[in-house]
């Protein structure tokens, strides 16, 4: 690809940066409402001794970047208002609390800070039953708001006799010892590269005895990457445990750990996926070299080599400044480009698939280089026709073919001149 080609591919999707996605994120079972305030939340439940009734604990963290600050005399100030509902499935209360929270800060650095947020830690107890959980924000200052559920299913939460609760990850500064009990103690959610250790925690509810403990962690292939057993005395009840790893030897992408624990005939095992990741790395970014590959269609192929050929902290280095010299705002902490350019990306990848994964599709790649088309013809049952599409950018006066040659629903490009006309 020329160099002429390469800048003019990037100018149309730097002023593309405001086109809204076309059609709709799916979120699975989750549902949301609005544009507004991004927020974090983790929902986790354990087990009562009782057994009837379930504890839940949800944590929600709000950016301080995501909410509008406003000057008053040295100081800015920023409010919001959070609501959290919950209902069973006949849609009767069952739990909420309101709240509201203001931020007070003597430098502006921070009100644009993605690492400083508002956390707001809330536990309650359920009887076991399907529920919803609903989330409301409301920046009131700027008047933005944002609404999600969530559903959870609880009825059968204490159908064997031995339960382990959900994992919860932690990022630690410092290696603590515990000489109390004899377990390994090694782990990580979301991390970040300034951090070294990580600590898993979770509850186990048995009718105790001797039991055989298994941690593993693996990669996005199923490679083991950790494996370890040790034998343990549970008394009767709950016990609390944790697992601590040192993650600086993992790459940046996507991993899994799991627990499981054996006593006498009776098994259990949790998992959960987690990602290594450095400060301010775009969250639709799941695996670093994977992150690569994908900039095939932005960037020539001595960069390419350079950058797959490179690893670990120097991998990254190279992609940040790949990125770093084509941020449009580079006094401000987003990456306007970067960001828009991996939403493309996931949609791409989410919508698209088919014989080849959705990002590598003709599809893929026209949607992510010039974004939504004004319009569309879809002709999926012409006579004497294989099904074909048509793509329309009326502001850039391209159209683009797409045919299904296969009649298995892989179109492919047929007017690939127009990429670079």
């Amino acid at each position: 690809m020329s160099l002429n080609k390469l800048i003019l591919i990037m100018l149309m999707i730097l002023f593309l940066l405001t086109a809204a996605l076309w059609g709709a994120f799916d979120p699975g079972e989750e549902e949301e409402h609005e544009t507004g305030p991004f927020f974090r939340y983790k929902i986790l439940s354990y087990p009562m001794i009782s057994r009837d009734s379930v504890n839940v604990k949800i944590t929600l963290d709000v950016p301080y970047n995501e909410i509008q600050f406003i000057k008053e005399g040295d100081l800015f100030r920023a409010e919001y208002e959070a609501t959290v509902l919950v209902l069973n499935e006949k849609e009767e209360h069952c739990f909420s609390k309101t709240w509201n929270d203001t931020i007070t800060l003597d430098n502006y650095e921070q009100t644009n800070s993605m690492k400083k947020f508002v956390n707001t830690d809330i536990s309650f107890n359920l009887i076991p039953n399907k529920i919803k959980i609903k989330f409301g924000i409301i920046d009131l200052n700027s008047k933005n708001k944002k609404y999600l559920t969530k559903t959870y299913d609880f009825q059968d939460y204490y159908k064997e006799s031995m339960i382990i609760s959900e994992l919860k990850i932690v990022e630690q500064e410092e290696e603590k010892k515990d000489t109390s009990n004899s377990e390994y103690n090694i782990f990580a959610d979301s991390t970040q590269n300034d951090k070294k250790l990580f600590l898993l925690t979770y509850q186990l509810l048995s009718d105790g005895g001797v039991g055989r403990v298994n941690y593993q962690i693996t990669d996005e292939e199923g490679t083991a990457i950790f494996n370890q057993s040790y034998d343990k005395f549970f008394s009767k009840g709950i016990t609390d445990l944790k697992f601590l790893f040192d993650a600086r030897n993992l790459q940046y992408k996507e991993y899994n750990v799991s627990v499981k624990i054996r006593i006498d005939e009776k098994e259990v095992e949790r998992s959960k996926k987690f990602q290594i990741r450095w400060s301010g790395m775009n969250l639709y970014i799941r695996n670093l070299p994977e992150a690569i590959e994908q900039l095939v269609y932005i960037t020539d192929s001595k960069t390419m080599k350079k950058l797959r050929k490179a690893k670990g902290e120097e991998q990254k280095d190279l992609f940040v400044e790949f990125w770093k010299t084509k941020d449009p705002t580079p006094g401000t902490v987003k990456n306007e480009l970067l960001n828009e350019y991996y939403s493309r990306v996931r949609f791409a990848e989410l919508t698209f698939k088919g014989y080849r994964t959705g990002w590598r599709s003709d599809m893929g790649m026209v949607y992510i280089l010039f974004g939504a088309p004004d319009n569309i013809e879809r002709h999926p049952f012409e006579v004497n026709s294989r099904p074909y599409e048509i793509w329309y950018y009326n502001d850039k006066g391209k159209v683009f073919y797409f045919v299904d040659e296969s009649g298995f629903g892989e179109y492919r490009l047929a007017n690939p001149s127009q990429i670079y006309y």
